[in-house]
C-alpha cells in the first residue's frame, strides 16, 4: 500500500465499496480480478464455440489481449472487435478497454 507522508488527512468518512476499489488499485490486483472476471463470462461475450478456442489473457496498456489457437479463431475475433469491445462497455462496465489484439499460442486450460 501507498503511504501518504506530509499530506493533510482526509477527516471524512469514506464508503466501503470506495474503500475496497482504493484498496484493490493501491495493491495492483484490480486487473487480475477483471481478466477473471472476462474469463469466467467469456462465453456470453463471445459465443461458445469461439470461446472455447480462445480466453482473454490480460489488459496492458487499455488493450486487451486475447489468445486463440488456430488463425481461423483469430480472424473471427478479430471481425469481432467492435462486438466485443461494444459488449465489455455495456453489459460489464470495461470502460478503460480501447483496443482488441488477438494472439496465436497454444492455450492452457
Amino acid at each position: 500500500m501507498k503511504f501518504i507522508l506530509r499530506q493533510k488527512r482526509a477527516s471524512r468518512v469514506i464508503k466501503v465499496k470506495n474503500a475496497l476499489s482504493i484498496a484493490l488499485s493501491e495493491c495492483m490486483i484490480e486487473t487480475p480480478l477483471l481478466i477473471t472476471a472476462l474469463q469466467d463470462n467469456w462465453s456470453k461475450i463471445v459465443n461458445v464455440i469461439i470461446a472455447s478456442h480462445s480466453k482473454p489473457e490480460r489488459i496492458f496498456k487499455n488493450v486487451l489481449y486475447i489468445a486463440a489457437d488456430h488463425p481461423a479463431y483469430s480472424n473471427e475475433l478479430i471481425l469481432m472487435k467492435n462486438v466485443i469491445m461494444e459488449r465489455l462497455n455495456r453489459d460489464y462496465g470495461f470502460n478503460d478497454v480501447k483496443d482488441v489484439r488477438v494472439e496465436i499460442k497454444r492455450l492452457k486450460w
